[in-house]
């Protein structure tokens, strides 16, 4: 129902990817502005409808080591000393997360995140390197 809302009022275009959304099942809400951190989380000014793979793609979810923030889609394990960084990637069809590999550097694993990244979601991809983590 809500996607026949969406076209009715000709909101269909992918926020992202400026695409024709062509079905519910693709249908994502987004917001133009990050949420988050604004003083008014709740505005509906700032909603936008995408495509839910170029969603995922964009979403900002850095992974936490020791307490601070390192990389996306890395994280450290515990018990291996050759190589204690592992990266993963959330795979949409499996709806599970896939490992990539593991890494004796979270920068390493980072690489190799956004290299499954881009194979994945293609050049909209939230990325390391774009999100500046990478030099």
């Amino acid at each position: 129902m809500l996607f026949e809302l969406v076209k009715k009022c000709n909101m269909d275009k992918c926020h992202r990817c400026g695409e024709l959304i062509e079905s519910a099942k693709e249908l994502s809400i987004d917001h133009e502005k990050d949420w988050l951190h604004s003083e008014k989380p709740v505005d509906v000014e700032n909603v936008k409808f995408s495509h839910l793979s170029c969603n995922i793609g964009a979403r900002r979810c850095p992974s936490v080591v020791a307490g601070e923030i390192k990389f996306k889609g890395v994280r450290k394990k515990d018990g291996n000393r050759t190589k204690p960084f592992e990266a993963y990637i959330w795979d949409r069809e499996s709806q599970k997360t896939k490992l990539v590999g593991c890494y004796k550097t979270a920068i390493d694993g980072a690489k190799a995140y956004d290299k499954a990244a881009i194979s994945m979601f293609g050049k909209q991809a939230v990325t390391n390197a774009s999100l500046g983590l990478l030099s």
